[in-house]
């Protein structure tokens, strides 16, 4: 088993041995330790918190650190109430400080689940000594249940030692970032040019700074909001924007048509759907007080144009 490391090249991949070193709480008889074996048939070999509240979790130390890729959740061999419905996995080499590599959702079946796991930053993959499993919902709202879990990575010296190196350059360039953060902040700018020019490191991308010094130290509204519309025009927003939660609009549409005065009059009842490809929105029939209807329009949205298909489809 092979995955690809943020070199390019194979990572090899294998099973990563752990020991469990903390938990939230545990119901008697069903201690994290459990979660170290599969026994799909027994429904006592499993971790069962003691309560629902926040925060629940198990830590696992592995034997030596590794780039970690995947990991394999085991399950009863039914579906179970207290299956895990919704689950967040973080992962660091010091067991206070991780960072997020997971959130998912597991089914509610006996079928085993695999997970992967984020294993780069900044383009670069990075080694963990602890992955922290934070179970957020249930399927049956009760108490949270691990029944097996396993971990698959790279613990190769080799990748694991350029792993480290990456991860320690990354860290303390965002250390200098945080100091030229806080300088800019301050108002201190003779220490902060200083500090960006000996460290040959930007703060942010050119646009943000850009931004910055219009809104914060010239005030200029204007000017900033022609550097948003210039970002967005060359799609370094697009990523956010997809993101965003859809808005319908309401727009008035003229009254326009390949015959040059006609459209739909009022009507209700009536039938309406859209080619979302094409952009042409079909209506057909409906009610307009006195008698049913049976014509067929159609709209197309970019060119903002009625067309009748058909006056009457009774008689085609």
């Amino acid at each position: 088993m092979a995955a690809s490391s943020a070199g390019g090249s194979e990572l090899p991949i294998e099973k990563l041995r752990y020991e469990v070193v903390e938990w939230s709480n545990y119901s008697a008889g069903y201690h994290p330790r459990l979660i170290m074996e599969n026994k799909p048939e027994e429904q006592s070999s499993r971790w069962l918190s003691e309560t629902v509240r926040p925060p629940q979790y198990v830590t696992l130390q592995l034997m030596r650190p590794a780039i970690v890729t995947f990991v394999h959740f085991g399950k009863f061999h039914r579906p179970h109430a207290c299956n895990i419905r919704k689950i967040r996995i973080l992962g660091g080499m010091r067991m206070g400080v991780m960072t997020t590599l997971c959130e998912g959702e597991l089914r509610n079946d006996g079928l085993s689940e695999t997970l992967k796991l984020r294993h780069e930053v900044n383009g670069k993959d990075f080694p963990c000594l602890y992955i922290k499993i934070e179970p957020i919902d249930t399927w049956g709202q009760t108490n949270f249940s691990l029944w097996y879990v396993e971990l698959s990575g790279c613990d190769d010296l080799v990748y694991v030692e350029v792993a480290a190196s990456g991860l320690k350059e990354y860290q303390q360039k965002e250390a200098l970032r945080l100091c030229l953060k806080h300088l800019r902040q301050h108002d201190y700018h003779e220490a902060y040019q200083a500090l960006s020019k000996q460290a040959h490191l930007e703060l942010e991308h050119t646009l943000l700074t850009q931004l910055h010094n219009s809104l914060v130290e010239k005030g200029e509204h204007s000017e900033a909001e022609k550097i948003l519309s210039q970002a967005a025009a060359d799609g370094l927003l697009d990523s956010h924007i997809e993101n965003q939660p859809r808005k319908a609009k309401w727009q008035k549409i003229s009254f326009a048509s390949s015959e040059g005065h006609s459209w739909p009059g009022m009507r209700g009842g009536h039938q309406l759907c859209v080619d979302s490809t094409s952009q042409i929105l079909y209506m057909f029939g409906g009610w307009d007080g006195e008698q049913d209807l049976a014509d067929l329009w159609s709209y197309d949205i970019m060119r903002g144009k009625w067309t009748c298909l058909c006056r009457d489809a009774s008689e085609e």
